[in-house]
């Protein structure tokens, strides 16, 4: 459930892949070269990346590309330990603290980036 110990973004996975499926370490390499290094979740079945982010942060989001998840909603967050497909599973480390959730701002500059 977020809103407790994270709020959510919702990202489109082709936001970052554009149209075919880029390899995961393509991915992975531009969620690191925005500095964000843990707390994203793969959904491959409905192709969104969830970014875990400090709760309460949604006034500072602000891109129609992706949505901002605050305490009336809930996503589905992996064990710890599943990090590879199939199923929801971590693309980037899960995080061990509230200081190892993703900055609003540099997903911000990512997606702008990206074209969201």
């Amino acid at each position: 459930m977020t809103g407790v110990l994270f709020d959510a973004i919702q990202i489109p996975q082709e936001l970052l892949t554009g149209p075919s499926a880029a390899d995961r370490d393509a991915v992975e390499e531009r969620y690191r070269e925005a500095r964000v290094t843990s707390a994203v979740i793969a959904d491959p079945a409905h192709r969104y990346h969830y970014a875990l982010v400090r709760p309460g942060s949604g006034q500072l989001w602000g891109h129609d590309a992706c949505s901002y998840f605050g305490p009336a909603h809930s996503i589905a967050v992996p064990a710890p330990h599943r990090g590879d497909p199939p199923g929801v599973h971590w693309l980037l480390s899960p995080p061990d603290g509230p200081g190892a959730l993703c900055d609003v701002a540099r997903l911000s500059k990512l997606v702008a980036r990206v074209g969201g």
